[in-house]
């Protein structure tokens, strides 16, 4: 009788470990989730966004900008169009043109201090 009482418990202690295994707690299961992100591999395009901030219209029209021009020719052509229409468009801004001659003076610190004292700054690089 001992021995039948004993396989009994034991085969439902078996029952009870296969079923514990086979089937998952219910929160398991409604937490568990499969997300796809691009199968194809391909870049997600990126929405357009300035490096700073834009100026208001109220702050543009009493703006000071810089204008610099990294040229080898010292030609800053498109960078005085850009100022002219600028000027055409905002009477009261404040325009200051500068010239670098070559890459090796552009990039002193000293310039980017000069030019945080300005409103905005407008690079061209022509070559």
């Amino acid at each position: 009788m001992k021995r039948k009482r004993f396989s009994a418990v034991l085969a439902w202690m078996i029952v009870f470990i296969m079923l514990a295994g086979i089937v998952p707690p219910i929160e398991v299961s409604a937490s568990v989730s499969v997300t796809v992100h691009n199968p194809l591999g391909q870049i997600a395009p990126v929405d357009n966004q300035p490096l700073a901030e834009r100026l208001t219209q109220a702050e543009l029209a009493t703006a000071r900008i810089a204008l610099v021009s990294y040229t080898k020719q010292v030609n800053p052509e498109v960078l005085a169009a850009i100022g002219l229409e600028l000027r055409n468009l905002h009477p009261g801004i404040q325009l200051s043109m500068y010239s670098l001659g070559g890459p090796w003076d552009a990039k002193s610190m000293a310039n980017y201090a000069f030019w945080a004292t300005y409103d905005a700054v407008i690079l061209g690089v022509q070559d």
